[in-house]
């Protein structure tokens, strides 16, 4: 149990009460660090290249210290402080370190999926090799997430150290200064394909990995699927394009799983490109009602024009063959057809009027035209000059002339 306990903290003296407390501070001030000597902690971060191959970085600043890392020549690495002849450094990407899963039944790490694991107990202790006799290379705060490359003998697990963690190298095996620009973009780099080893490397990162890399796919995927629907929208698609879309984004929602959260969005899209499909199926449909009625219409005008023509030549002809002669008298001016017009009053009584061409009081035609307005020519003296005669009567006394032009005499 007390093996437990040194793997999760440490263990303080019954003795170490408030008055030791008072007496360590006391002592601390009065022999505090000079200035100079606090100057050799350099705080600020600088990037630095490794200038000796084959150089192991430690977890003390000792020779005798546990090689946890070796860096190559030209490697790039992170300088947060200096003291005395050793650099503090983080090293690209990180690096394997072990920590406890579990011991005599007690949990510290709980594996949520493979390659992922949390802690649930304070200050778990982080070491550079699955040993408890190990130097201690840092601690582990609760609820602290790690990524699990393997699960090792003995309850122990081998993680991705945080990306904090440091690590040591003499000074004088480091090239400081430069672009630093340049050398931060270099680090950054390197630490993605770094750490991309490590993870295949592990087995049970491996699949985390995979997994990593699967949703890279899907999200580059749903992507480039939405750059689609965005076009598609902005075009007038038909439902058909909507539902090879929506059926789509159906298939990377299977591929991502019920869990994903890619999964969820590209539901909800389907969900939307459904939506626009049975607008556009509407849309579409009421379109096809609109280009069936106009065909009808255009149809119906056309079997109205036909009819209408059919009916004025019919009635052309009836009144051609039962009204009007085709025979003229010779002659320029219609026989016995000059003379004055007058309104027939008592003709007229019906309603609509009637005119008469007279000659010397002597009634000779009852005159109809659709191109003159006869009461214009109200006793006037006119002459006659292009006719033709209607031989139905109707009763009347007097022959039926259609006039077609007039002259007036006087």
């Amino acid at each position: 149990m007390r093996q437990g306990l040194v793997e999760t903290g440490r263990t303080r003296p019954a003795c170490f009460n408030a008055w030791n407390l008072a007496v360590i501070a006391l002592l601390t001030f009065a022999f505090a660090i000079p200035t100079g000597v606090q100057a050799q902690e350099k705080a600020s971060a600088r990037y630095a290249r490794v200038k000796s191959a084959s150089t192991p970085a430690r977890a003390g600043r000792n020779d005798f210290d546990a090689e946890i890392h070796r860096l190559a020549e030209g490697d790039v690495v992170e300088v947060v402080a200096t003291k005395g002849s050793w650099a503090e450094i983080r090293v690209s990407g990180g690096f394997a370190a072990y920590c406890r899963k579990s011991a005599d039944g007690k949990t510290f790490v709980q594996i949520k999926r493979p390659g992922e694991g949390l802690v649930i107990v304070r200050d778990l202790q982080l070491r550079p090799a699955p040993q408890v006799n190990s130097k201690t290379l840092g601690q582990l705060s609760a609820n602290q997430r790690l990524i699990v490359l393997a699960e090792e003998p003995g309850g122990w697990l081998k993680v991705l150290a945080p990306r904090q963690q440091t690590l040591f190298v003499p000074s004088a095996l480091l090239t400081k200064g430069g672009d630093q620009l340049r050398l931060a973009q270099t680090f950054a780099d390197r630490s993605l394909s770094r750490e991309t080893q490590l993870l295949a490397s592990g087995r049970q990162s491996r699949r985390a990995l995979d997994e990593r890399q699967e949703n890279k796919r899907f999200e580059t995927e749903l992507q480039s699927l939405d750059a689609e629907l965005e076009k598609t929208l902005r075009s007038s698609a038909s439902a058909s394009t909507f539902a090879a879309l929506r059926g789509r984004y159906q298939t990377l929602a299977r591929k991502a799983g019920p869990n994903s959260s890619l999964a969820q969005s590209a539901e909800r899209q389907a969900a939307f490109v459904r939506e626009r499909e049975n607008f556009a199926r509407s849309l579409g449909s009421a379109e096809q009602r609109i280009n069936r009625l106009e065909s009808e219409l255009a149809t119906g005008e056309k079997r109205y024009e036909k009819e209408l023509t059919e009916i004025r030549t019919e009635t052309r002809t009836r009144i051609s063959s039962s009204g009007r002669s085709a025979k003229k008298p010779s002659g320029r001016f219609l026989e016995h057809g000059i003379g004055r017009i007058y309104k027939d009053y008592a003709e007229s009584l019906s309603g609509k009027p009637v005119f008469m061409l007279t000659k010397a009081g002597e009634r000779r035609y009852r005159l109809v035209s659709d191109r003159y307005d006869l009461a214009e020519y109200h006793s006037k003296e006119i002459a006659i000059t292009k006719w033709e005669m209607i031989d139905d009567r109707n009763g009347s006394a007097w022959p039926k002339v259609f006039v077609e032009r007039i002259e007036i005499i006087n």
